[in-house]
């Protein structure tokens, strides 16, 4: 596993037995076809990520697909996920989901600089994003 990229991993769960996806996506509390979407969803990202791509205020054309409202609550679904802050927010979560550090990524968030012309907001970032309760570290 450790020698996988990232698209290797979405390809390898897309071709795993549907019981072992749907045991996987339970682990972080989804639907096997809604991990899916969202492993495809980061792929892109760290992809941008990967080639020096910018990130800020991009608009990603594969939206993930997200669990009802009741089952994450943790998520916003009225969020846009076609924007940086929605991918974001999939990390987030599947790291707090991981029982993984979840302090690094708010810390990286809050450190943006408050510019009035280039608003943490063009990336999809709702005004009190510190105070949701995936963002609160």
């Amino acid at each position: 596993m450790e020698i996988l990229d990232w698209g290797g991993l979405v390809w390898l769960f897309g071709f795993s037995p549907r019981g072992v996806q749907d045991e996987v996506a339970a682990a972080f509390d989804l639907r096997a076809p809604q991990l899916e979407s969202w492993l495809k969803s980061l792929n892109i990202v760290r992809n941008v990520c990967a080639h020096h791509g910018r990130l800020f205020n991009r608009a990603f054309a594969l939206r993930p697909k997200l669990p009802p409202a009741h089952r994450a609550r943790e998520l916003d679904v009225s969020a846009d996920f076609t924007r940086s802050f929605g991918q974001l927010t999939l990390v987030q979560y599947l790291l707090r989901a991981s029982g993984e550090r979840t302090t690094l990524l708010p810390a990286v968030m809050r450190s943006y600089p408050d510019v009035t012309r280039i608003p943490v907001t063009h990336m999809g970032a709702p005004r009190d994003w510190p105070h949701l309760d995936l963002w609160r570290s």
